[in-house]
């Protein structure tokens, strides 16, 4: 499914930095109200703090995201967000394959599922930056970008597209989720604009955050403040 997110990042190479101060690394990230030690939100393990999932029976301290139902469904269920004790709840646009009665959602329905839910907000499988845009003036409290789309009707790559939905969505909460084999992929959706990736279910988060402050820590960064698309190695080209 992310094969070509995979592709994408492989041409994204991070350039190694070995004379710097930054000794010291704090990859801890605070989001949604959770404080997690990085930017990294899980699709598995229970002993994660930052977990994300559509199964209403592992929402407990999870941001929960359903799948675009219908409004007379999703409205009831959003309601009883507060009562599931999530950390965010939301819709997953990335489910209308694999759900049934799905359909695509308006601006307008999206705000009064926000209002009914009474936790932040998530709105997830995004990928078009208009659509990005149009979720943030919803009163998207995050947005989780997603290609799982694509594959569908031949669409582009995740990280083709972050610096862009980066720029729709301004200040909003920006997670991806795409292809994503290490820490190194994680410092390359961040250098490309992300505030924080998701683990797939099929990789160690703890792992992944290991070789994420190694990859800081060789790039010159202390902290995720100092992340950004300087760390891209782009070649130069004379005539």
């Amino acid at each position: 499914m992310y094969a070509k997110d995979l592709r994408a990042l492989d041409a994204l190479e991070l350039l190694p930095r070995v004379i710097h101060d930054a000794d010291e690394v704090n990859p801890s990230f605070s989001a949604l109200g959770a404080e997690l030690a990085g930017p990294l939100w899980a699709e598995a393990p229970a002993n994660w703090l930052g977990r994300v999932t559509s199964r209403s029976e592992d929402a407990l301290g999870s941001i929960y995201l359903a799948p675009p139902y219908k409004m007379k469904r999703l409205m009831p269920l959003m309601r009883q967000m507060q009562d599931f004790s999530v950390i965010a709840a939301g819709i997953d646009f990335a489910l209308l394959e694999s759900a049934a009665d799905t359909r695509p959602r308006s601006a307008s329905e999206l705000s009064e599922l926000k209002s009914a839910a009474g936790v932040p907000f998530v709105i997830a499988g995004i990928l078009d930056p208009r659509d990005a845009e149009l979720a943030a003036e919803a009163g998207a409290d995050a947005i989780i970008a997603c290609s799982s789309l694509s594959s569908v009707i031949g669409g582009p790559s995740l990280p083709s597209l972050v610096a862009d939905i980066r720029d729709a969505v301004g200040d909003t909460l920006l997670i991806a989720r795409g292809g994503l084999r290490s820490g190194s992929d994680v410092l390359r959706y961040l250098a490309l604009g992300a505030d924080a990736v998701v683990v797939p279910g099929n990789l160690n988060p703890h792992r992944i955050l290991e070789e994420f402050v190694q990859g800081m820590r060789w790039s010159g960064c202390s902290s995720l403040a100092e992340i950004n698309y300087d760390l891209i190695f782009e070649p130069t080209f004379t005539d």
